[in-house]
């Protein structure tokens, strides 16, 4: 959320040095990752919100976290006001803007990485089952959490040696298996899919 949100504001400050049919494109484009940022913003904030919520206290925790916000953004407005207040040539604007947004994108990732997430996703369980069948133990949520890979695509699968092991996707059609490639395709068409078929028949799911 954060890199389309920064992403957006940079092509706002090019936008005047750029030809008019470009800068409307520009400032159309910076619309949608603000949009973006938005939506993902919102699904992170929900996901994070429930996690810290210990005692169903959803709405206190997001009162605080309004009040913060507030705060931060009075706070922001201060040092903005001083800031443009002594930077006046083209050359300085544009380093400090690259260098608050390094310190902003830098500072959010080293929050991310401070979270612990104490559910399961695709990723966190992967770690989890690969170290249980190395060691017999069960890792905790901070030791799996420091493994964790933030830039990864959703579904992506990794071992405790970060090896890549593939990619999970939950609740697809049966039909995809047919649509991979064709060493696949020609396992799914041999004999060993009907004895599969017979072998789980009174199963409610094939994994």
């Amino acid at each position: 959320a954060d890199i389309f949100n920064d992403s957006a504001m940079i092509l706002d400050c090019l936008s005047p040095a750029l030809p008019k049919q470009i800068r409307v494109v520009a400032l159309c484009f910076s619309g949608s990752l603000r949009a973006l940022c938005g939506v993902a913003a919102g699904g992170a904030k929900a996901a994070l919100s429930i996690h810290f919520a210990k005692a169903n206290n959803v709405g206190d925790l997001n009162a605080k976290d309004s009040s913060q916000e507030t705060v931060i953004g009075l706070l922001g407005m201060l040092a903005g006001s001083f800031v443009v207040s002594h930077v006046t040539s083209r050359g300085a604007t544009w380093i400090f803007l690259i260098l608050l947004i390094a310190i902003h994108l830098a500072t959010n990732y080293l929050a991310v990485r401070a979270v612990t997430m104490n559910s399961f996703n695709r990723q966190r369980l992967s770690l989890v089952y690969s170290s249980y069948r190395r060691t017999g133990i069960i890792d905790s949520p901070r030791n799996t959490s420091k493994r964790e890979r933030i830039f990864t695509k959703g579904g992506r699968l990794f071992d405790e040696t970060d090896t890549n092991l593939g990619f999970c996707d939950i609740g697809s059609s049966f039909s995809l298996l047919f649509q991979e490639n064709n060493r696949q395709r020609s396992i799914l068409e041999s004999s060993r899919l009907a004895d599969l078929f017979t072998l789980y028949a009174n199963e409610k799911y094939i994994l």
